[in-house]
Parts: C-alpha cells; sequence; structure tokens
C-alpha cells in the first residue's frame, strides 16, 4: 500500500531530472551566437547600414541643395552635423543586443538540447569555424551587392514614380 504513495513522488523526481537546465540551454545558446560569429556580422551590418545612411543623405543633400543659393558657413556646418546625426540614427536602428536575443529565442525554439549542442559542436570544429570566417567574409561584400541592386531598384523606381504624378497632374490642367 505505501508503494502507492511513493510512485507519484518518484515519477516527479525522474520527471523533474528528465527537464532541461535552462541555464544550460542558455549557455549552450549562448556558446552558439559566440560560435557563429553573429555578433560581429551584426555589427557588420550596422556599420553598412550607417555607410548607406550617409550615401542616402548625400544623395537628398544634393537634392536639397539644387538650385540653392550659396550657403553660409555656419549653414555648412549644420548641414554636415544634420547629415552625421542622419547617418548616426540610421545604424541606430539595429540594437545588436536586443537582435542577439530574438535570434536566440526563435533559432532555439524548436531545438532540443542535444541538438543546440550538435550544432555548437560543428561551429566550434575546424570546418565549422572555417564556414563562420566565410560568411563573416562574405558578408559585406553580399551587402555591397544588395545595397547596390537596391539603390538601382529604388532610383528606376522613383523615377517612375515622379513620371507618373508628372503625368497626372499635367492631365489636371487639361
Amino acid at each position: 500500500m505505501k508503494v502507492h504513495y511513493f510512485l507519484p513522488v518518484v515519477l516527479l523526481l525522474v520527471s523533474s531530472a528528465a527537464i532541461a537546465d535552462p541555464t544550460a540551454r542558455d549557455e549552450t545558446i549562448a556558446a552558439l551566437v559566440r560560435a557563429t560569429g553573429l555578433e560581429e556580422m551584426l555589427e557588420q551590418s550596422r556599420q553598412q547600414a550607417r555607410e548607406q545612411a550617409g550615401q542616402i543623405s548625400d544623395q537628398m543633400l544634393q537634392e536639397v541643395l539644387k538650385g540653392a543659393n550659396a550657403l553660409t558657413p555656419d549653414q555648412n556646418e549644420a548641414i554636415a552635423s544634420a547629415s552625421r546625426t542622419f547617418a548616426q540614427s540610421c545604424a541606430e536602428t539595429l540594437d545588436v543586443k536586443d537582435a542577439i536575443s530574438a535570434w536566440s529565442r526563435f533559432y532555439a525554439a524548436n531545438l532540443s538540447d542535444e541538438e543546440l549542442k550538435q550544432i555548437l559542436a560543428y561551429y566550434t570544429s575546424p570546418v565549422g569555424r572555417k564556414d563562420v570566417a566565410a560568411s563573416q567574409a562574405a558578408l559585406p561584400q553580399w551587402q555591397a551587392h544588395l545595397a547596390a541592386t537596391n539603390s538601382m531598384k529604388m532610383q528606376a523606381a522613383i523615377e517612375k514614380y515622379v513620371a507618373d504624378l508628372k503625368q497626372i497632374v499635367a492631365k489636371r490642367g487639361t
């Protein structure tokens, strides 16, 4: 009869032991983030965003200054300061710590602790480290390619939009 009282306790202890240690899981995920170089790649993305924002700022400035009278030194400095602020604010849209936290949650959601350990073993192996190095080396080139491609497509879309608007406005007068 006493066996029936102990059975639920034993089952509870066994099931508790089977539940993964969240600290160990978090440590495995953090090690995976380090091993994959995720933080470095996000920092590269941030730098790329800063550079793109600077280019966009320069283009917008050129548009603003078309047909403008000569600027005073104070105006030139104010414009340069506004450009720097714009580029910095664009780069700050990516919060690296938040991005890593979100990636960790989303990535690990459907992986067991054992699978995470196996993936970590890959990324800490020689071929895994080579994979990470290749990804990090390719990232700036890939981002530059995407930015250039996107810029050309965006410019074409802007030109078409402006032409369409001009056509609509011209028809209004007729």
